[in-house]
């Protein structure tokens, strides 16, 4: 039996909360309500599946604390030197 929440959650707040959730990095009340959403929307199970595969991957690629380190500086960098957004 599945148990309903009495508020649920917005694909913008799913979509933004993603990440915390994959590093189990939320409270449980927030985390049924994310579980829920995904159950019945295929556009954030999609995101999910995604950002999940490539938190899978990035954890394969990188060896040790080193890499994370040389990994996160160039994604720093690289941001730094492009805008977040194409302005055209």
């Amino acid at each position: 039996m599945t148990i309903t929440t009495q508020d649920p959650i917005s694909c913008e707040e799913v979509v933004r909360a993603v990440w915390d959730y994959l590093d189990d990095e939320i409270d449980i009340g927030l985390k049924e309500r994310i579980r829920e959403h995904l159950e019945i929307c295929d556009h954030c199970l999609g995101q999910y599946n995604f950002e999940g595969a490539f938190l899978r991957k990035v954890s394969r690629v990188l060896d040790n604390d080193g890499d994370v380190a040389s990994l996160r500086a160039r994604i720093e960098r690289a941001m730094s030197e492009t805008p977040l957004l194409d302005q055209r």
